[in-house]
């Protein structure tokens, strides 16, 4: 999925300047361009809900690199996410300063054009996650919590914002990973100050 190729409803588009050039015309082709720090692929550190929550620069670089465990719910039928479901996949895993990576087809599905919801999570089983030592989801999914306009609150994603847990949403092409245990990269830019940046999210798979 590239920048723009689906906009979260509500959000501003990305926009493309003219190209222009500081030593005449047809020099150089440089760009100024805006967006959002949602746009796309994304990751949001606990700024993104907290207002005194770290910002994304306050994370070393190797924050952003993570073992991961794939959870699979690609069939999933269900709104939330099966608590129980999750405990299966994982209650055997050591999860300790790695990443869970939800796969479920939702945002692959939306760039088809398809009208499909969410799949949510339960505010206790992110509490499950918090407890075997996550620092880290990917999920391909746009949002975490029932639809914030029920109570503005989104408890899900303000858990994992407390305990330093980033989010990395809006993934794609999760379908690809054939293997349960891989490397994920997801770097933000280099922009002070702010929540998250959009990222070039990537699996290494040994």
């Amino acid at each position: 999925m590239w920048m723009g190729d689906w906009v979260y409803p509500g959000d501003k588009p990305l926009k493309i300047g003219d190209p222009y050039s500081a030593f005449g015309e047809d020099k150089e082709f440089c760009y100024n361009f805006s967006t959002n720090s949602a746009d796309g692929t994304h990751i949001q550190s606990p700024h993104y809900i907290l207002k005194e929550g770290k910002k994304i620069n306050e994370f070393p670089i190797n924050y952003f690199r993570r073992e991961a465990i794939v959870v699979d719910f690609y069939n999933l039928q269900e709104e939330f996410i099966p608590g129980h479901e999750l405990r299966k996949q994982l209650d055997n895993e050591s999860l300790t300063e790695k990443a869970v990576i939800l796969r479920t087809g939702i945002m692959d599905q939306l760039l088809e054009g398809e009208d499909v919801k969410d799949k949510l999570m339960h505010p206790e089983d992110a509490q499950y996650l918090i407890d075997k030592g996550i620092k880290m989801v990917v999920a391909d999914v746009t949002c975490l919590d029932a639809p914030l306009e029920n109570d503005g609150e989104a408890p899900t994603t303000r858990l994992f914002c407390k305990h330093d847990v980033v989010l990395v949403k809006q993934t794609c092409n999760l379908r690809a990973i054939s293997k349960r245990l891989v490397m994920v990269e997801a770097y933000p830019l280099k922009i002070r100050d702010i929540s998250g940046t959009p990222v070039r999210a990537i699996v290494i798979e040994d």
